[in-house]
């Protein structure tokens, strides 16, 4: 299993399987606050649940195009099965999808330090939750680690369900924030 990577916007990418995207997708955007798209004179931005929905579904078409179609999708998230063998071709497609997806949504500004920091508490949360449900997530940072480097920690990393059942369960019980 592979570990969480930054790609040069500094956004968190995953590669863990068999649920490879279905976070990556989910943190790239949820660490991320509205943007204009690029070709919007006038600034608009999309409501962020809208903007989260039409980003995963892209990445899903683009790496569906690349040769990666989900196994599966629970509450817009997409899961994928990525045999170890082709890791490193669905890292660069998943790479090249996000260059893709900033093209076409727009580079999306960071969350402030007050919208982290509650996001962070979320995340805490969210961890007790799955310790309840018998997971056993990273441990958390200090709240000022988290804040300088923002989305390398998230208890959902070593969230790894056998199928999309137990996958829609545990996200019922212990939601992501």
């Amino acid at each position: 299993m592979s570990g969480p990577d930054q790609n040069p916007m500094g956004q968190l990418v995953s590669t863990f399987r068999p649920m490879a995207s279905v976070f990556a997708v989910a943190v790239v955007v949820i660490l991320t606050a509205c943007s204009a798209a690029p070709d919007d004179p006038t600034g608009a931005t999309e409501p962020p649940a809208i903007q989260v929905q039409s980003r995963n579904e892209f990445m899903a078409d683009c790496l569906t195009d690349k040769g990666f179609p989900p196994v599966g999708e629970s509450g817009g998230m997409f899961m994928y099965n990525t045999p170890e063998s082709q890791v490193t071709a669905f890292e660069a497609a998943e790479a090249g999808c996000l260059t893709e997806m900033d093209r076409r949504f727009g580079v999306v500004a960071p969350m402030d330090e007050d919208a982290l920091t509650a996001f962070y508490w979320q995340l805490v949360e969210t961890a007790r939750c799955l310790v309840m449900e018998g997971y056993f997530p990273p441990p958390a940072p200090s709240l000022e680690a988290f804040l300088e480097q923002p989305g390398v920690w998230h208890p959902y990393l070593a969230v790894d369900p056998p199928d999309p059942a137990e996958w829609d369960r545990i996200n019922g019980i212990c939601p992501q924030p």
